[in-house]
């Protein structure tokens, strides 16, 4: 079996590999997206063939990390998938290994990272020597117990501007290590993805614009299917009055939109982020699903990232939101 990188006209033998992995569809509009719109860089993918037969894939997708202040190149660990008929051959660790290898060497790129899924999360840490940096919950707020607040300062808007980078510096401890949310990014991230349907919140706050973003989706219940809210994005100053308008504004406006009940709000936010206690002082708390973080650094000399204290992440950094 032979080891190759990704080249123009593989798609189809990509989306067909998907759908036998996964039983599911991917589309190609969404593929095109992810892999080569990417503003970061260039694809990063390797593909396992055995003569015509496509046996395995593994994508990763280029991020730009804010650590200590300074721009790294690292990847999102993506699409994993290796073809029924070769399980057990040890297709993923030999993809990943040269992916690794590969991208240190050709893009510079300093770090792995992602949200290993329980199927996979033994793999990544036995054999490609990653490391857990958390398991993260969700945090969920019960609607129906929330006290709102006024939310007419708070506009819907359709894109992003260098405004709302200049708002997410100002807001960045420096020791942070963080997502580098340029508008090319987000835009690229939300304004541009063919799947979801996101929404921009936008805030003036002493001149500087700060925003959210979120998306709904359906779930079921005992009796009826429900609405939740995934509030994918929070860049705001850590003022609970503020927040509270915001989410308040987040749920009128979906309420005016749908149909079926809205029941919940979830998000994430690390702990050692000030704005967590002010989530937690509206009514979020910490519930399931429960998400393995983890990562591994490419370069010795990069060890800031590899502590969770240093992080801070949202939804949005997940290719599940």
């Amino acid at each position: 079996m032979e080891v190759t990188d990704y080249k123009i006209g593989d798609e189809p033998k990509i989306l067909e590999l998907f759908k036998l992995a996964f039983n599911q569809e991917m589309s190609v509009e969404y593929w095109r997206w992810r892999f080569l719109n990417n503003p970061v860089s260039k694809p990063m993918i390797k593909l396992m063939w055995d003569g015509e037969t496509l046996a395995g894939h593994y994508a990763v997708s280029p991020v730009e990390l804010i650590v200590n202040g300074d721009v790294s190149l690292t990847s999102l660990s993506m699409t994993t998938m290796t073809h029924p008929d070769y399980a057990g051959r040890g297709i993923f660790t030999t993809l990943a290994e040269s992916l690794y290898k590969t991208i240190q060497e050709k893009f510079n790129v300093t770090a792995v990272w992602g949200f290993p899924n329980r199927n996979s999360h033994y793999g990544f840490i036995k054999n490609l020597k990653w490391k857990d940096l958390a398991a993260i919950p969700t945090l969920k707020l019960e609607v129906e117990s929330f006290r709102r607040g006024s939310d007419e300062n708070i506009e819907v808007i359709e894109n992003f501007t260098t405004s709302h980078y200049s708002s997410f510096l100002s807001n960045l401890r420096k020791d942070v290590v963080s997502v580098n949310r340029t508008k090319e990014y987000l835009e690229w991230r939300y304004v541009n993805n063919p799947s979801n349907k996101y929404i921009i919140f936008e805030v003036d706050v002493e001149d500087e614009r700060y925003y959210a973003v979120a998306k709904t989706f359906l779930t079921s219940t005992s009796l009826d299917k429900v609405t939740e809210i995934d509030i994918v994005e929070l860049c705001v100053p850590t003022d609970v009055e503020l927040i509270r308008s915001l989410v308040s504004k987040v749920l009128s406006y979906y309420e005016a939109k749908n149909t079926t009940m809205i029941t919940s709000v979830n998000l994430w936010l690390s702990q050692n982020d000030p704005k967590y206690i002010m989530a937690e002082k509206l009514g979020f708390t910490m519930e399931k699903p429960i998400t393995y973080f983890g990562i591994r650094s490419l370069e010795s000399k990069e060890k800031h990232f590899e502590t969770i204290h240093n992080w801070q992440f949202s939804m949005g950094d997940s290719d599940i939101y």
